[in-house]
């Protein structure tokens, strides 16, 4: 069975109008064929298409045109305005030479992986409308787009204090981020977390944030036990000068998630860390 493209292009105020439209088709004629429909971006337009066959494609047409649905028109479709516009009168189209006018030109892979942005690579993989040359591109360069917005944030955090808040919640972001779960990926989201972790012990006055760390269960575990870990080394190496820390720690620190974390990352983790971490998680315990 030949199949035909259907391209329609509307905007954001007339999108629901377009997609009732659509919709009704199917009701007027039980053998009409419409596919999924698939949404894309244009600049303010949006584009639908969606896959027909060739017996369904003049009677889909027809209709779209009649309730004023502007489709993206083609040399193979231009009889079927002509005939249309003899019967109707004039029929509103357009061609694709004006959409392309409207598209951006596209951003060079290299230039999308060097300035860190990874979600952007992600959001490449996923649109179908990409080349598969471009879509293996992106994805092959990732790996390295995710390192360069992890350091790129570490050192603007360094360099400007002021934004050490807002460079560890992104750093979280990246250490949670459901599109880096795979294996791949795990040492990197490790190490936005650790270097969040340090962010935040750069100064004292930081410390008692680790805690929200320690209870993240969007994170890897390793983070949330060196998290726990890093507390306990400055905060019980000197308990009279962090007593408002401690305190907030015996309110907030989740020890049954801690307890849950700690088997499974033990292996990672040396003898006088693990001693640290044991001394937190006494110190509390004897407290509540």
């Amino acid at each position: 069975m030949k199949l035909e493209k259907v391209v329609i292009k509307t905007d954001e105020k007339d999108l629901e109008r377009v997609q009732k439209v659509i919709d009704s088709i199917p009701q007027m004629n039980k053998s009409i064929m419409i596919g999924k429909i698939i949404y894309g971006r244009l600049g303010d337009n949006i584009l639908l298409s969606f896959n027909t066959d060739s017996a369904s494609f003049p009677f889909i047409f027809e209709k779209l045109i009649i309730n004023n649905v502007k489709v993206i028109l083609d040399s193979s479709t231009e009889k079927l305005r002509q005939t249309l516009t003899q019967k109707k009168g004039p029929v509103p189209y357009e061609g694709w030479d004006s959409l392309k006018k409207l598209a951006k030109p596209q951003e060079s892979i290299e230039a999308i992986a060097s300035s860190g942005n990874y979600q952007e690579l992600f959001r490449i993989c996923k649109d179908i409308r990409n080349e598969k040359s471009r879509i293996e591109e992106a994805q092959n360069s990732i790996p390295s787009a995710v390192s360069i917005c992890i350091q790129n944030i570490y050192q603007n955090a360094k360099t400007q204090k002021s934004r050490i808040d807002d460079s560890v919640n992104k750093l979280l972001e990246i250490s949670s981020d459901q599109n880096l779960k795979s294996p791949a990926f795990i040492e990197q989201t490790k190490v936005a977390g650790i270097l969040a972790i340090e962010l935040w012990s750069l100064e004292e006055y930081n410390i008692y944030k680790l805690i929200q760390i320690c209870n993240n269960n969007q994170i890897h575990k390793y983070v949330n036990i060196s998290a726990a870990i890093k507390f306990s080394k400055v905060v019980l190496a000197k308990p009279e000068t962090h007593e408002n820390n401690l305190e907030f720690a015996i309110k907030k620190l989740n020890l049954r998630w801690l307890n849950i974390c700690l088997p499974i990352v033990e292996h990672e983790i040396n003898d006088s860390d693990k001693t640290h971490f044991q001394n937190l998680i006494s110190y509390i315990e004897t407290r509540r």
